[in-house]
């Protein structure tokens, strides 16, 4: 658990990481959250698919490493 008093935005997506499930708008309201100044991060819950490596690279292009999380992927 985090601090009561961190004002960090934490989002979390849990899915199977398939198109369908549309992950990578996660990755884009993150994005566009940091862009405008919130101290936000992501947390990716969900089996890799047919998406993992198409999110992974959008991590990295958008540069938000440091503020995205895969777990099981």
């Amino acid at each position: 658990p985090g601090d009561p008093h961190d004002d960090r935005l934490q989002l979390l997506f849990i899915g199977v990481l398939q198109r369908r499930k549309n992950a990578k708008f996660a990755i884009a309201v993150l994005l566009a959250l940091r862009q405008r100044g919130c101290d936000a991060s992501l947390e990716l819950f969900g089996a890799a698919q047919d998406q993992s490596p198409f999110l992974h690279r959008q991590v990295e292009r958008y540069g938000l490493q440091q503020h995205v999380t895969f777990h099981g992927v």
